[in-house]
């Protein structure tokens, strides 16, 4: 059985020599971290560990579990750094440049960087980087100006489902107000939030009835969306005034999920509300909430042969169309 990890980033260390004008490397050498920031702009504390920027060091943390295949994503807390969207758009073409260099010899795939600033440089960005090899894209759930629910975003989606190209759905900074401040809730609550909001904004849209083949993946397990999608319609349809076509819970089901969870029963859960076959193996490596525990046990969340097989790759080769894009970098 092959397994793929959809949810895993890179951000390789060639980026930051290549970066932008107007960015700079910021380097944090007690920690081994570099991060990105902008000429003049705040500083964001931290940076990438070398995991995340070394593909060594990366393979060896998730060869330990026997992860087969990596779909790889930059990690946008560093492509979020400008509001410039002149500027994000040249930040994500380098990192995608140095994805596609990475995974040029295989077995891994990337995901296109997109600048969500603008709705269509995302889609240029989002064509551009699939002609060369990618197999989907990496989108911000919560971009500087707005929300998913942007007029402008219509160019990604309708390109996105043209091309059959699945988006990830990954939040960024979060910005916290001082009360999350502690006990890290700025990502453990904060992300799943804006995960949640970035849903439920689609929704609002209607982004789910325009563009029905559009595939978009909620990063940990959705955020709140498959534990609140009752109160999201609710709002949406009692208080927002909207009509929706299909019941609140047909389109939790067009969404699809990882299973960074890092809880078995909150995992089964999702499994059972949403079915195997829109559950993909991510596990957010190689981070510190990373979680490998379907991959390492699928047995232990009671998953048969069959659908152990569709959640740890079988899924994930289906969207992403793996046997393709890897005959296609073979050849080139």
């Amino acid at each position: 059985m092959r397994r793929v990890d959809i949810h895993s980033h890179l951000f390789p260390d060639a980026v930051f020599a290549r970066l932008p004008k107007g960015l700079i490397a910021e380097r944090f050498p007690a920690r081994d971290q570099v991060g990105v920031r902008a000429v003049d702009g705040p500083s964001a504390g931290r940076g990438a560990p070398i995991a995340v920027r070394d593909v060594a060091a990366h393979r060896r943390v998730r060869e330990a579990h026997r992860v087969d295949v990596a779909i790889l994503s930059a990690w946008n807390k560093l492509t979020a750094v400008t509001e410039d969207p002149d500027l994000e758009a040249e930040l994500c073409r380098v990192v995608n440049q140095e994805l596609a260099a990475a995974t040029q010899a295989g077995p891994d795939a990337y995901l296109a960087s997109l600048p969500v600033g603008d709705g269509a440089r995302a889609a240029d960005e989002l064509s551009r980087a699939i002609g060369e090899g990618a197999v989907g894209g990496l989108l911000t759930a919560n971009p500087h100006r707005g929300l998913l629910d942007r007029a402008d975003l219509a160019h990604l989606w309708r390109t996105a489902e043209a091309l059959g190209a699945p988006l990830l759905v990954h939040p960024s900074y979060f910005v916290a107000p001082p009360r999350l401040r502690d006990g890290e809730f700025s990502n453990a609550v904060g992300y799943p939030f804006e995960t949640t909001l970035a849903a439920a904004s689609l929704l609002a849209a209607g982004v789910p009835d325009r563009f029905p083949d559009l595939r978009l993946i909620l990063v940990h397990g959705g955020g709140f969306l498959p534990y609140q999608y009752g109160r999201v319609v609710a709002g949406l349809t009692r208080h927002g005034g909207r009509r929706l076509p299909r019941a609140g819970l047909d389109y939790v089901r067009w969404f699809y999920f990882d299973t960074a969870q890092l809880e078995g029963p909150a995992l089964r859960y999702l499994l059972d509300l949403v079915g195997p076959s829109r559950v993909l193996a991510g596990t957010d490596c190689p981070l510190a909430m990373c979680d490998f525990s379907i991959i390492d046990d699928p047995a232990q969340f009671g998953l048969g042969p069959e659908e152990s097989a569709q959640v740890l790759g079988g899924n994930a080769d289906r969207l992403f169309q793996l046997d393709r894009s890897t005959s296609a970098r073979t050849a080139s």
